[in-house]
């Protein structure tokens, strides 16, 4: 027999050297293509940290607006006390002026009056502000809070899923 046999005659060692070559050719193979999955899967992980980071500032602008919201609420409050201390102010007067100013005392009065009522409804006007703000703000946080829970839970599927594909390759390769 002459030609490739002659030249490279076919013994057991040689075959199963060619054997052990292909196997870890394959298992190299293998181990490729876990690690371009592994490198996807972290590409996968910096882009949800990235809408993390984006869905935190959200939150923290939010923050600030209920604080601004907060910070209003003292205003008002300085704004009661001053029409109470001018309304101590006119009963100091009355008593002062009863004998001599009643008609016009009584036309003051109606004026301090007609200021109350001006105060009394600013007051729902506030309380309406502040129900706007809570009936417009936690649905919106609600919601993002919900999409971030969601994109968690599809971040676990996937790395169920490699985790999966891990196990077939390691029972396959082995």
């Amino acid at each position: 027999s002459s030609g490739i046999n002659a030249e490279w005659p076919l013994r057991p060692g040689k075959l199963q050297v060619t054997m052990i070559t292909m196997s870890l050719a394959a298992k190299i193979t293998m181990l490729l293509l876990t690690m371009d999955i592994l490198l996807v899967m972290m590409v996968i992980m910096l882009v949800m940290m990235d809408i993390m980071q984006v869905t935190i500032v959200t939150m923290l602008v939010v923050m600030d607006m209920l604080l601004a919201v907060m910070d209003m609420l003292p205003v008002v409050m300085d704004m009661l006390l001053v029409v109470m201390d001018m309304l101590l102010v006119v009963m100091d007067m009355l008593l002062v002026v009863m004998d001599t100013m009643l008609p016009v005392m009584m036309d003051m009065l109606l004026v301090v009056m007609d200021m109350l009522l001006a105060v009394m409804d600013m007051l729902p006007v506030v309380m309406d502000m502040l129900l706007v703000v809570m009936d417009t703000m936690l649905p919106v946080v609600m919601d993002m809070l919900l999409v971030v829970m969601d994109m968690l839970q599809v971040v676990m599927d996937m790395l169920q899923v490699v985790m999966d594909m891990l196990l077939v390759m390691m029972v396959t390769t082995l």
